[in-house]
């Protein structure tokens, strides 16, 4: 979906692990035309999503933590992160678990910085992409 107001620092905050969003999140029309243009590409090449993903997963890593190629627009100085779960160890990840790879990954082991300018979700299963990789939204702004 396109929209053309950036999701706010203040409305992203509404959102976390235990209350993910129940409505679809915008991309910009220049990152969503990327979107529909990247999947294209993957279908007219007989690539599923799935597979797409799933090369990200070097030496059977349980995880890929990466910058979201096609993020939600969002307003400056929020970041868009996305963690993928390789499905192989998807049962073991909890709340937590995410919490300590978010704070060592990007914040150097400093949980209370993390904290304080970090949301993260996993969509409802309505509202995902890829529904057979699990991944979490991750969102850090830049304002602390």
């Amino acid at each position: 979906m396109v929209t053309t107001t950036p999701i706010s620092w203040s409305f992203i905050q509404k959102f976390s692990w235990d209350s993910p969003p129940r409505i679809v999140l915008g991309r910009s029309q220049e990152v969503d035309d990327k979107y529909l243009q990247h999947r294209l590409y993957l279908s007219e090449n007989g690539i599923t999503g799935y597979d797409n993903i799933m090369k990200l997963f070097v030496s059977n890593a349980t995880y890929v933590l990466e910058h979201n190629n096609f993020p939600y627009y969002m307003d400056e100085g929020i970041s868009h992160y996305v963690v993928w779960i390789n499905p192989m160890d998807d049962e073991t990840w909890k709340r937590n678990e995410i919490e300590d790879l978010v704070t060592q990954e990007l914040f150097e082991g400093d949980r209370e910085s993390m904290r304080l300018s970090t949301v993260y979700f996993q969509n409802i299963p309505e509202l995902r992409s890829i529904k057979a990789i699990s991944h979490i939204h991750v969102f850090v702004s830049s304002l602390f």
